[in-house]
């Protein structure tokens, strides 16, 4: 009965302290620039929580404060790719005693496709497959329909007829400026 007592005492004191869940991802479409961490905090009433750096060079910087037991940051100060970071959430008590600590350490990298530009790269994909189709019939002797453009032939039709009469013609192709 004692040792139900004392198993019983022992299992519950561990659910009723807090527990921190603290990820480190990297941003998704980026340069390597950013890292983002995600914290929740179950088993605690109220608080604050404080997020810290530990920089490269061993120095500790406060990002940021909340009293959100669940949230993210994203840290875009003096990331830079490929190099290991580590980030330490503290839950403080509402009488300022640290009541529970988390540490985890993460890394970014660049990306090397914006995965939200999907779009354009298929438009970029069939616009190249048009271009290529064409100039691949046009090289195997493909007769290709080319619509006339009223305007050019209305210049030839102009230039001939002062020919024909003997006038000269001033042309303007329009490339240089208004001075």
């Amino acid at each position: 009965m004692k040792k139900t007592i004392l198993l019983f005492f022992l299992f519950s004191g561990i659910f009723l302290f807090s527990q921190i869940n603290l990820d480190v991802i990297d941003t998704p479409n980026d340069d390597g620039s950013s890292l983002q961490i995600d914290w929740q905090i179950s088993n605690s009433e109220n608080g604050q929580v404080v997020l810290e750096k530990i920089g490269i060079d061993g120095e500790k910087k406060i990002l940021a404060k909340s009293d959100q037991l669940q949230g993210s940051y994203t840290d875009g100060t003096d990331v830079e790719p490929n190099v290991e970071y580590t980030y330490i959430l503290t839950l403080f008590g509402a009488d300022g005693v640290p009541v529970d600590q988390a540490t985890v350490s993460g890394s970014s990298r660049a990306q090397w496709f914006n995965t939200s530009k999907i779009a354009l790269l298929i438009m970029i994909v069939i616009l190249t497959t048009a271009i290529v189709y064409y100039i691949y019939s046009a090289k195997s002797g493909k007769d290709l329909y080319i619509r006339k453009i009223n305007g050019l032939e209305s210049m030839d039709e102009s230039v001939g007829r002062a020919t024909e009469m003997g006038k000269p013609i001033l042309f303007v192709p329009g490339i240089l400026d208004l001075d």
